[in-house]
């Protein structure tokens, strides 16, 4: 498996309540995915518009860690050459 991409559609509810969306998600999700060595794992958050990215897992964490927003390109890292525009992919 070369990616994991998780989609929230989370209420604005359960920031007042648990915190920003992606330590409800993510928190918990995210050092499973990097133990068992997923190289790439997306959060893709449709209430912000925008995809969190996680790559190179080492131990419970990945070491690479950035955002992507509505109108940039996104690439899975395994397929580096074909690029996906954010927008499209948060419709």
């Amino acid at each position: 498996m070369r990616l994991v991409a998780e989609v929230s559609d989370a209420h604005t509810n359960w920031n007042v309540a648990c915190g920003p969306w992606k330590s409800i998600i993510g928190w918990r999700k995210r050092p499973l995915f990097a133990r068992a060595g997923i190289p790439e794992y997306w959060l893709v958050n449709l209430v912000d518009n925008t995809i969190e990215v996680h790559r190179r897992p080492a131990g419970d964490a990945y070491t690479q860690t950035f955002t992507r927003y509505k109108r940039d390109s996104i690439s899975v890292a395994a397929f580096a050459s074909v690029e996906l525009q954010v927008e499209e992919l948060i419709r």
